[in-house]
């Protein structure tokens, strides 16, 4: 597994492409965004979009900077605490 951060912007929507399948949305891959939120999917098996989505991921790599185990253990315990808790209350509000 490759982790990257997108630098210029913040990306929500997140995009799969499984062989000639496609699917790019705002749902999460989780109990909660499946059940509770109010998420849309547009799912293809158009080989013209399916290329258009490998392009732009391709294109947002450039834009990106890859994350290393070594780098995030280097992050503040503190600021590693407050995003697991912040992560944790996030599904109370």
């Amino acid at each position: 597994v490759k982790i990257y951060e997108y630098g210029p912007a913040f990306l929500h929507a997140k995009s799969l492409i499984i062989d000639s399948w496609a699917i790019v949305g705002s749902s999460n891959l989780n109990h909660r965004s499946l059940l509770h939120d109010l998420e849309a999917d547009f799912a293809t098996n158009s080989q013209l979009i399916i290329k258009s989505l490998e392009d732009q991921f391709l294109k947002d790599l450039q834009n990106s900077k890859q994350v290393t185990l070594s780098q995030w253990q280097k992050v503040n315990w503190r600021q590693r605490f407050l995003a697991k808790f912040l992560l944790y209350l996030r599904y109370w509000f």
